[in-house]
């Protein structure tokens, strides 16, 4: 794959390792735009820590909470036209997964 400048040059691109970026695990996401770009917003949700011997007393403590934070990992923003190819490569991949694991199923007979 290579990236082509405004002179119609093309240049190879050079992927940097993959390993080197900070590992986030989005729970949830939050998607706005503007006439010119698109914000997506990933958040990372976890369930509280709750203390107690036994159910019931977790259970109070879960009716003690207000609300839950959601904690912002990272704002992607991006052109109409990147957002439309990654929806595409998106759902593409999605749905290779979706034949896959249906595939996978069938042929163990439905067992996990």
């Amino acid at each position: 794959m290579a990236d082509e400048t405004a002179d119609g040059i093309e240049i190879p691109i050079q992927w940097g390792d993959p390993g080197e970026s900070p590992f986030i695990y989005p729970t949830n996401l939050v998607v706005q735009h503007t006439p010119e770009e698109f914000l997506i917003y990933f958040y990372a949700i976890e369930p509280p820590l709750l203390f107690g011997e036994n159910e019931e007393a977790k259970r109070k403590q879960l009716l003690q909470l207000k609300t839950v934070q959601a904690k912002p990992l990272v704002k992607v923003i991006v052109t109409p036209g990147r957002m439309a190819e990654f929806v595409k490569i998106m759902t593409e991949n999605l749905d290779n997964y979706r034949k896959r694991t249906v595939a996978a199923s069938l042929t163990s007979g439905g067992r996990k």
